[in-house]
């Protein structure tokens, strides 16, 4: 990502990137919804998350390998070419 390659950095810059492409615009709105999640969560009873759904840098550098080169942007501002 912008000709880095350690991955450590990558993650960096992928987490400053989605943060700021993911921002709420009402605080009190995410604030309520941050508590109902966690409310639910307490009662969740489906399956237990397992490393299988685990995020890592080698998940995500599938994720963009596998994007349609030529296709526009998202909102997440990612396209096949990064």
């Amino acid at each position: 990502m912008d000709g880095c390659v350690d991955p450590s950095s990558v993650a960096d810059r992928f987490s400053v990137h989605f943060s700021r492409s993911y921002s709420c615009n009402d605080v009190i709105q995410a604030d309520r919804l941050s508590s109902e999640y966690q409310r639910l969560r307490d009662v969740y009873s489906g399956m237990p998350l397992t490393d299988a759904e685990e995020i890592d840098t080698e998940l995500v550098s599938h994720v963009i390998a596998d994007l349609k080169r030529g296709k526009a942007v998202g909102f997440d501002g990612l396209v096949a070419e990064h």
